[in-house]
């Protein structure tokens, strides 16, 4: 199961990384779907001359009283 999502990851992520425009939309839906279905855990964030211009945190929940 980790390979297939590693190998998925690897064929995606470059097509995002070098469009023109990041797409949050589409890489919400991609990291929820992942979330929702408990296929693994981390954190992404996407840079562009320098700025952070996408970031998202998915997998693990925290729960804070």
């Amino acid at each position: 199961m980790k390979n297939k999502l590693a190998a998925l990851l690897i064929a995606i992520l470059p097509t995002f990384l070098f469009a023109q425009n990041i797409n949050s939309e589409k890489l919400d839906t991609y990291f929820n779907s992942i979330e929702n279905k408990n296929l693994g855990i981390g954190s992404l964030s996407i840079f562009k001359n320098g700025k952070e211009v996408y970031t998202k945190h998915f997998g693990q929940k925290i729960y804070l009283d």
